[in-house]
């Protein structure tokens, strides 16, 4: 397997809420970090609008929106 055929995991909803139905807000933030990370570097991905929704959730489970 190539290297080129590996890529970082993506942020998608499934991590994030699970981070928040674990309740561990240390886990919510890196989680939602690691999301506006990889948003920044993949403008245009088909998955934005998906990971954007659940940050709206983590953020809404923070009380940060």
């Amino acid at each position: 397997m190539s290297d080129s055929s590996m890529g970082p995991i993506r942020p998608y909803g499934p991590p994030i809420m699970e981070a928040i139905a674990s309740g561990d807000t240390t886990r919510m933030r890196q989680q939602g970090e690691n999301a506006r990370r990889w948003l920044k570097e993949n403008p245009g991905h088909e998955n934005q609008g998906e990971v954007q929704a659940a940050l709206r959730k983590l953020d809404e489970a923070l009380g940060t929106s």
